[in-house]
């Protein structure tokens, strides 16, 4: 797939000629359902079998690790009630290790498990470490440090209560009771990375950083990593200080992309002589500035123009950009969206055509009685003209005959304010404001 293929990929247009209400609605409804990982690289919830060896594999699939183990005596590995529990009450150790590498490798990398420490005889500041890495072997070995990227801490405190650690900076989070929904996201991807966080705010990781969540909480923002670089392929969990229970379920390891930049509008009218370019996003993420481009063939384009993005959010956002000097005829435009670090996408094409009705004159303004409204060229096509309040209604309207060089408009009946003359002759739109007095 080409680098511009997957650029497009990344933004999603949805420009259905629909209420704009519904249109903002449905594609809030598309991003919270359809919000999903790039590719789903571990998957288990311990329930389709109490046998440990049902879950490992030399060369695992996606439900699989290569090592569930205890090294011997005093600890031990087992599911009981759909939860991998992981036991010690003396000596030895409990070992979880992934070293086949996931694939696709992740550089924007979600971790979710359900933690539960339900007994502890002897408390232990990270009693056990999960480590993701490269390079990680089976068995009792303790990963070096120069293959971790980023470690975490289970502080085993008392029975039903466990802590995290920020083993980086020594810090640990407030006390935990009973099981929780631990969400874990580590960006190795050379640039800072948005997400969607357990409690639906829009969050952002910077480059070899991570953010831990319990539950709706953060407990750890922009977490240090012990090693920077390091690819992000391998887990391994070592229990091997305290004395106590850990119960594990429902791990989810996956590849994210990040969130998209949604654009749910974007049009070309004709306000006052010149081409009003109108479109609207759902969603931004990264998003440093929109090139206006236009081209008077739809094929080489250039640009005219930018307008400052809103960086990352999930709130609606309108923009507005006029060409103060339009093609005759012709014009094609297109949106360039430039992330902060260069990356770029475009929007779909449109056009507008400013012909004979693009040049013409009301007078006077304000007018009392009577609007004179002149072309500098005669209309070739028989069209209409609109007149519209400040409120959008519609309060005039009429013919305007082919080969015209001039209409006159009965205002005499219209209150006092501004109002919008729209002509329209089937192929052409352009608008006029002028105010009654």
């Amino acid at each position: 797939m080409s680098g511009d293929r997957e650029r497009t990929l990344r933004l999603f247009f949805i420009l259905k000629n629909i209420d704009m209400k519904q249109t903002i609605c449905t594609i809030f409804f598309v991003l919270i359902t359809s919000y999903t990982a790039l590719s789903q690289l571990l998957i288990q919830d311990f329930s389709s079998s109490s046998v440990i060896a049902d879950y490992v594999s030399a060369s695992p699939d996606n439900g699989q690790f290569t090592e569930i183990t205890s090294s011997g005596s005093g600890s031990s590995v087992a599911i009981v009630s759909g939860k991998l529990e992981l036991a010690r009450t003396s000596g030895n150790g409990c070992f979880i290790t992934r070293t086949a590498d996931f694939s696709p490798e992740p550089t924007l990398l979600k971790i979710v498990f359900d933690l539960a420490v339900p007994t502890v005889t002897t408390p232990q500041v990270s009693g056990a470490i999960l480590r993701i890495g490269s390079g990680f072997t089976n068995g009792t070995g303790i990963p070096a440090n120069t293959s971790v990227h980023t470690r975490i801490g289970i502080n085993l405190t008392s029975s039903d209560n466990f802590q995290l650690r920020n083993i980086a900076s020594s810090t640990n989070s407030a006390s935990f009771s009973g099981e929780q929904p631990v969400t874990w996201w580590i960006n190795n991807s050379g640039s800072t990375q948005s997400y969607m966080a357990p409690d639906g705010s829009i969050q952002t990781v910077a480059n070899d950083k991570s953010d831990v969540w319990v539950e709706n909480s953060i407990v750890f923002n922009e977490m240090n990593p012990a090693t920077g670089s390091v690819s992000l392929t391998d887990l391994k969990l070592n229990y091997i200080d305290g004395f106590g229970t850990i119960t594990f379920d429902n791990f989810s390891f996956s590849a994210e992309s990040g969130l998209p930049i949604e654009l749910a509008n974007f049009d070309v009218t004709i306000v006052q002589n010149a081409p009003l370019l109108s479109f609207t996003t759902a969603t931004e993420r990264n998003n440093d500035y929109f090139s206006i481009e236009r081209s008077n063939d739809g094929a080489t384009f250039s640009e005219i123009g930018r307008v400052t993005g809103s960086g990352t959010t999930i709130e609606k956002q309108d923009y507005t950009y006029t060409d103060a000097q339009p093609l005759k005829g012709i014009n094609y435009y297109r949106l360039k969206q430039v992330d902060f670090d260069g990356t770029s996408t475009y929007s779909n094409v449109v056009s507008v055509v400013m012909g004979r009705l693009g040049t013409f004159s009301v007078s006077p303004s304000p007018a009392a009685d009577l609007l004179k409204v002149r072309f500098e060229e005669s209309t070739t096509e028989a069209g209409c003209y609109e007149v519209f309040d400040q409120m959008g209604q519609l309060v005039l309207t009429g013919e305007v005959g082919a080969e015209s060089n001039e209409l006159n408009l009965d205002v005499y009946t219209l209150i006092t304010g501004i109002y919008i003359l729209r002509m329209t002759n089937g192929r052409e739109t352009v608008s006029e404001q002028f105010y009654k007095q």
